[in-house]
């Protein structure tokens, strides 16, 4: 880097002949250069194009590698206030066109945006609005609010076995308390057979034909958000009572002769399920799905031959497996059969570990022995017995359940009428899931006979 002394030398030198005709040379072509940008757009955009001539003195101070100290010296020697490239530019000009400042632009006239959300306070201007102002929320008057209560509550109650079932329970509370019911500590939901609503403040359970299994403690719950509080009843199922038989009639009910069986049948095939009854005096017969009546329809059709009572399904979906029950009674009582269809859709595996032989529904006399058994296509892990619904005791002195393999027995020594019932057997897989088989034990009396 040269010093100050030697830079002004250089300085003197350039001013000498040498310096003077490069200068000459290039005052010539800049100003052509710029006479021709100048007169073609002064006229329309005289500002763009000046800006544009600053920045090209710019780039050529930028280009001269001198020119930068070159003003800085020339300011020094004529104590002048040069402090732009314009200015040296300008100077550089050919001198006989003289350079001219640029008019002043009239005021600007662009309205100022007034900064969002900041008030104005001259008359006749918009009213605020802002991002950031917002309106204020109206909270409600909670005072009115309180945790639920029950103004009718439940209360202990006994209905025959068959009857319908509604309980009925009145709750305040705001906000509006969620509500839920429970049987014997578990938690209830709506399904085909449990009706459950909450409207106009009033919470209902309904079911359609109670049976034995639905006896229980049933707990109504209302919760919000200031508190919890519930009610609770007993509900007693009592045993369907026998209508006697009216004087010279024969007074016997009917006896199931041959009852269903279960049986493995393929999607779409057609099925037949067959009971056959004996019965002096006239009966009713009806035939339950899944303890759901089945109405006389092209689907599934009732039929009579002789003594035989037949359920036709042209033709049979997965969606009808299931346990099938026929029952038949008159006035001196009643009798049952049940029986299970697993249908098989092709490739699909089929749920547990199967059947290779169903349990029969059968019908004893009083104080005498019976024996189900059931025969297993694959291990399971676990089996267990029901009655009703409910699981029968291993070790119950009344029963005698055994398993050898994939044979299982259910036997009980001596019959009587409280062994009336719907049983099932249920083989249970970790791997394969549960398989279920239902039929039925009737136990004739010396009154049925």
């Amino acid at each position: 880097m040269r010093d100050a002394s030697s830079y002004r030398a250089s300085s003197v030198s350039r001013a000498g002949g040498g310096y003077s005709s490069s200068t000459n040379k290039y005052s010539s072509d800049y100003s052509s250069k710029y006479s021709s940008d100048y007169s073609s757009k002064y006229s329309s955009k005289y500002s763009s194009d000046y800006k544009s001539s600053s920045s090209y003195s710019s780039s050529s101070a930028s280009r001269q590698v001198q020119s930068s100290s070159y003003s800085s010296s020339s300011t020094a020697k004529k104590g002048s206030d040069y402090k732009s490239s314009s200015t040296y530019s300008s100077s550089r000009l050919s001198p006989t066109r003289q350079y001219s400042p640029p008019r002043s632009s009239p005021p600007s006239t662009k309205r100022v945006q007034k900064p969002y959300g900041k008030k104005t306070t001259a008359e006749g201007t918009s009213p605020v609005r802002s991002r950031t102002s917002t309106r204020e929320l109206e909270i409600p008057d909670d005072s009115a609010m309180a945790a639920p209560t029950f103004k009718e509550g439940l209360s202990d109650l006994k209905i025959k076995d068959g009857e319908a079932l509604t309980l009925k329970c009145a709750v305040t509370g705001d906000p509006d308390p969620q509500i839920e019911w429970f049987k014997n500590d578990e938690q209830l939901h709506s399904s085909d057979i449990i009706d459950l609503k909450y409207k106009n403040k009033v919470a209902t359970l309904s079911i359609g034909e109670v049976f034995p299994e639905d006896e229980g403690t049933y707990v109504c719950k209302a919760t919000n958000s200031l508190g919890s509080v519930s009610t609770s009843g007993k509900l007693t199922i009592l045993p369907m009572e026998k209508k006697k038989a009216a004087k010279g009639g024969s007074g016997k009910p009917p006896r199931i002769m041959k009852h269903l069986q279960s049986r493995q049948v393929k999607d779409g095939d057609a099925v037949t399920l067959i009971c056959t009854v004996k019965c002096a005096s006239s009966f009713d017969v009806v035939w339950l799905h899944n303890e759901k009546e089945i109405k006389n329809s092209k689907d599934f059709q009732y039929k009579t031959e002789g003594d035989d009572y037949k359920l036709e399904i042209p033709e049979i979906f997965p969606e009808d497996c299931g346990i099938y029950t026929c029952e038949v009674f008159n006035d001196a009582g009643e009798a049952f059969s049940s029986c299970t269809l697993v249908v098989l859709v092709p490739n699909e595996p089929s749920k547990g570990p199967g059947f290779s032989k169903f349990p029969e529904s059968q019908t004893i006399h009083e104080n005498q022995p019976v024996t189900f058994t059931a025969e297993l296509e694959k291990d399971a892990d676990k089996v267990k017995w029901t009655k009703d619904g409910k699981v029968i005791d291993e070790k119950s002195s009344h029963h005698k359940v055994t398993k050898s393999g994939k044979k299982c027995t259910l036997s009980i020594e001596k019959c009587a009428s409280t062994d009336v019932g719907q049983y099932s057997i249920r083989a249970q897989s970790s791997s394969l899931g549960d398989g279920i088989a239902t039929f039925s034990l009737n136990v004739l009396t010396e009154s049925d006979l």
